[in-house]
């Protein structure tokens, strides 16, 4: 293989960053575990415990008194920043048929761009399955079944486990449009946000808050067949949902971060034999798991 000209492409790299960030979402990961810019590929993180939640101490500062001091408990995690890539071949005579020769390889950025963030919602998920869980004692969109009062009970459990209740409500976008066919139809008032849930498309938050909830319909598929198989499309999320605790990238996340050091660098180079351009993307970043209470899993819901 004669490879020529590589290349960090500084349009292309501020193509998929453009992507990334101004295009309507598509994946929980950006909403319930957004990422966190760190100076080096090794970290440190502090989640505080419930101590912060403490008042016996005074905050009341006497003329020319002292000023009490309070304390919180700290679990401090650590974490190294691994580098995720894929790569794919634009060929000439793609690149000959196209109107703009550009667009081509802007395509396959945003392919790529795609394929790494789904990548990332699966092991988002996956950390998210694996913590505290319980089933629904009936399925939701069963008639007899019981949302709100299962949302308001595991609401109670997370508040026990660490000291602070869930912000958000997640589940699949095929979960919404089954419990609003379901509980819309015999309450419509009582469960009018399942219907707003899918007045949009795609991964989205809903401004009709579900028990001071803030909802999340979370439409991300992958395909779950084995390498040559036929396509199974299937849901990220499953049939589960999920009730999460985040107070954002900017203080930090109590049940997991996703920090990075540079977000997605395009690479360029020429393949003279097969007569085309490989376009690689790049990012490095982390993930740590910092406080499993925080987030409550309710399994089979529908």
């Amino acid at each position: 293989m004669k490879v020529t000209d590589v290349q960090v492409d500084t349009y292309l790299t501020g193509f998929a960053r453009d992507y990334n960030y101004n295009t309507p979402g598509v994946f929980a990961a950006d909403i319930i575990a957004p990422r966190k810019q760190v100076a080096s590929s090794s970290y440190t993180y502090k989640s505080f415990g419930q101590e912060g939640l403490q008042t016996e101490i005074s905050d009341l500062k006497a003329p020319k008194g002292g000023v009490n001091s309070v304390d919180y408990d700290v679990t401090k995690a650590t974490g190294t920043i691994l580098t995720r890539a894929l790569k794919m071949l634009v060929d000439d005579e793609e690149i000959q048929q196209a109107v703009d020769p550009v667009k081509p390889m802007e395509d396959a950025v945003t392919f790529l761009t795609e394929q790494l963030n789904l990548r990332r919602e699966i092991r988002v998920q996956t950390v998210a399955n694996a913590t505290s869980n319980s089933s629904a004692v009936t399925d939701w969109d069963d008639p007899a079944g019981t949302p709100l009062a299962d949302i308001a009970l595991y609401k109670g459990a997370m508040l026990a486990s660490i000291g602070r209740l869930p912000t958000h409500l997640l589940a699949g976008s095929h979960v919404w449009e089954q419990l609003a066919a379901a509980k819309g139809v015999t309450d419509k008032t009582m469960y009018q946000p399942f219907w707003n849930v899918l007045e949009a498309t795609g991964t989205k938050l809903v401004s009709m808050p579900i028990l001071g909830l803030t909802p999340v319909s979370a439409g991300a598929l992958y395909n779950s067949a084995q390498a040559g198989a036929t396509v199974a499309a299937a849901w990220v999320w499953g049939d589960a949902a999920y009730l999460i605790r985040v107070d954002g990238a900017t203080r930090g996340l109590p049940w997991a971060i996703q920090p990075y050091v540079n977000d997605y660098v395009v690479t360029r180079w020429r393949d003279d034999e097969i007569g085309g351009w490989w376009i690689k993307i790049e990012h490095k970043i982390g993930f740590k798991e910092v406080t499993p209470g925080a987030i409550y899993e309710i399994d089979d819901v529908t």
